[in-house]
């Protein structure tokens, strides 16, 4: 009874936590997209991210013997929009912090985090592996991650 009651109680925080996020206009502006994919043993850059929010994405990317880049773009209004209306922050909430086996036999780990002021929630996935729930934004996300990839 203790254990459904706690998870209860977690999922009742988690939807609360997304309760702000709807399509009204000052939701877009504290709101902050992360995404980013790591392999446990490899060489080169192993780690990618890019953290977006309204107005701009960052890229990082690093790895045990290489040196860490950071770059930068401006992002459109429209296409930070378009992302932030494809996202049912319901059922994100209700996704669990790590779904599957990430990174298990090193076959790579994805994840996707959405903050908005000081609550977030994290999911972690196995790599080209996305939740159902994820997959039309996920799509967006990999693609801004490539965009990158010419990072010096």
């Amino acid at each position: 009874m203790r254990k459904i009651k706690s998870k209860f109680i977690y999922l009742t925080a988690l939807l609360l936590l997304f309760a702000g996020c709807d399509d009204k206009e000052h939701s877009y502006s504290d709101l902050t997209i992360s995404y980013g994919s790591s392999f446990g043993f490899c060489a080169g850059y192993c780690y990618r991210e890019i953290s977006m929010n309204e107005g701009k994405v960052s890229f990082l990317k690093s790895g045990r013997d290489s040196v860490t880049k950071v770059c930068s773009k401006i992002t459109s209004d429209q296409d930070w929009k378009q992302l932030v209306k494809s996202i049912d922050y319901t059922k994100f909430a209700e996704l669990d912090t790590i779904v599957g086996c990430p990174d298990c036999a090193d076959g790579g780990a994805e994840w996707v985090e959405i903050k908005s002021g000081n609550r977030k929630h994290r999911v972690v996935f196995e790599y080209s592996h996305a939740p159902q729930a994820t997959k039309h934004y996920i799509a967006a996300l990999r693609n801004e991650l490539k965009s990158f990839e010419n990072c010096k």
